[in-house]
């Protein structure tokens, strides 16, 4: 089975890049999980370079749709006639544009579906159509513990193409992409807010099995889609919150939480509808992170502590190298920050200084340096 690890990365920024360099001489298998953005990213390199663009999804097409019988009576002969949007045909006067081909969830086809494709991936011809000069192939697979339908492809196929793992690095290049979309397709922008502050980890979360709603950047941006539809409440639970109402608040947050389970994994509502409550508290990290605002101690806001501070967590965990001698400016302050922040806890609410140190199942593991720094400056503060 393919180490995704050990392959090379690419992300929607460079994507492009890698497209343009070899696209045109070079199939491409460009392997991730669900819902990271593999497609938008083609899509969009396509039509920025004028591509004919053609998507095509593997585990939906028949072998014999890709090769259709078409009787000739001129010649009294049968071809197999590949799919008509395949290449693009100009109008006279119009220049060929070359073809972008997809093959979506190439290693959740048939067998037999994948054996017809073979000539498209690896000589750009699919029965006696061949594609356009400059034309690029690009093939997409979902690992295997992301996609039950998944099966390894055979050999002739995968050492034909150049294998390149699809991999968010950071935030950035989501929330470039959301912000360009956003008031075309009314998406929300508190969770673009939200991502921002979070980081990675809550962008992408953790693959899910059947029948289980994950997390992932194209569910958050059905959130954000379905946030904004009048007819499931949230608009109209902002307009009890802008009016004063204390009880509004309340209401807020669970209808963003009931909302937010229809499209990212239960935990994940949670901790939105808890930021978001924190947000209409003014309560926030960054300024508390910087010694604007005070952390919220007091014992009537013991949950607003635990959310501030498993956002600190998360944010720690997306930033912060996995090794000291690899620290930056930026991540090198965010560390003092976190350890001043998480020193006063200790002193105000070591209970819940526990909760940050323990985390919760599934949570990925702050680096071990910086757990180093923070004990030895908890105990020297003790002494």
């Amino acid at each position: 089975m393919i180490d995704l690890n050990k392959l090379p990365a690419v992300d929607h920024d460079s994507f492009g890049e890698l497209m343009l360099d070899l696209g045109d001489r070079q199939s491409v298998m460009l392997w991730g999980p669900p819902g990271l953005g593999k497609t938008e990213a083609a899509t969009r390199f396509a039509q920025d370079y004028g591509y004919h663009f053609f998507n095509l999804v593997a585990p939906m097409m028949d072998a014999t749709d890709l090769l259709v019988p078409r009787f000739m009576p001129g010649t009294n002969t049968t071809v197999r006639c590949p799919p008509h949007e395949l290449v693009h045909h100009p109008l006279p006067g119009e220049a060929q544009q070359p073809s972008f081909v997809l093959l979506d969830e190439l290693n959740a086809a048939e067998v037999s579906t994948i054996k017809a494709l073979f000539s498209l991936i690896n000589e750009r011809r699919l029965g006696n159509v061949v594609l356009p000069e400059h034309s690029i192939v690009v093939c997409i697979g979902n690992p295997p513990e992301t996609n039950s339908g998944a099966r390894p492809l055979l050999a002739p196929i995968m050492n034909r193409l150049l294998h390149v793992q699809f991999r968010l690095k950071n935030t950035h290049s989501w929330l470039t992409w959301f912000a360009e979309r956003q008031a075309r397709d009314r998406l929300e922008p508190l969770i673009a807010r939200y991502i921002q502050e979070s980081g990675l980890t809550k962008l992408v979360g953790r693959p899910g099995d059947d029948g289980e709603i994950s997390t992932s950047p194209r569910a958050w941006t059905m959130l954000a889609r379905a946030l904004s539809a009048q007819s499931l409440g949230w608009p109209a639970a902002l307009e009890q919150v802008a009016l004063g109402d204390a009880a509004g608040l309340r209401h807020a947050s669970d209808t963003l939480r009931t909302i937010a389970s229809g499209a990212v994994s239960e935990n994940d509502a949670v901790l939105l509808a808890n930021w978001w409550m924190t947000q209409a508290r003014s309560i926030r990290l960054e300024p508390i992170l910087r010694g604007e605002l005070p952390a919220p101690f007091d014992a009537a806001d013991r949950l607003t502590l635990l959310t501030v501070l498993s956002q600190l967590r998360v944010k720690l965990v997306s930033e912060l190298p996995a090794l000291e001698t690899q620290l930056n400016a930026g991540s090198r302050l965010l560390a003092e920050q976190a350890v001043r922040v998480l020193r006063q806890t200790e002193l105000r609410a070591p209970e819940a200084l526990q909760a940050f140190l323990v985390g919760k199942e599934h949570e990925a593991l702050l680096p071990g340096w910086f757990l180093d720094d923070l004990l030895q400056t908890t105990a020297n503060s003790g002494n």
